[in-house]
């Protein structure tokens, strides 16, 4: 199953406070939904997100999304 994240661990996540990322879901720019009242996110597509906004240079590969995921911890899969 995916991993589900909340507004507080996805501004964890992207290093921001939380209220930039409601109003980046005000502005339509986050992918997310909503349980009831409260905004949730899907690792794999917040991921997706990053990537497709990520520049590499072009004689190396991508690792922004590597580092961002080993310092926060956040891992898709089952929780421990």
């Amino acid at each position: 199953m995916e991993e589900v994240l909340t507004v507080l661990e996805v501004a964890k996540l992207l290093k921001v406070h939380h209220d930039t990322i409601y109003r980046m879901l005000k502005r339509g720019e986050l992918p997310a939904f909503k349980v009831r009242s409260d905004w949730r996110f899907s690792l794999v597509q917040i991921e997706e997100w990053m990537r497709s906004r990520t520049q590499a240079p072009e004689d190396r590969p991508a690792t922004a999304l590597r580092s961002a995921r080993s310092r926060t911890g956040f891992r898709a899969g089952p929780r421990p």
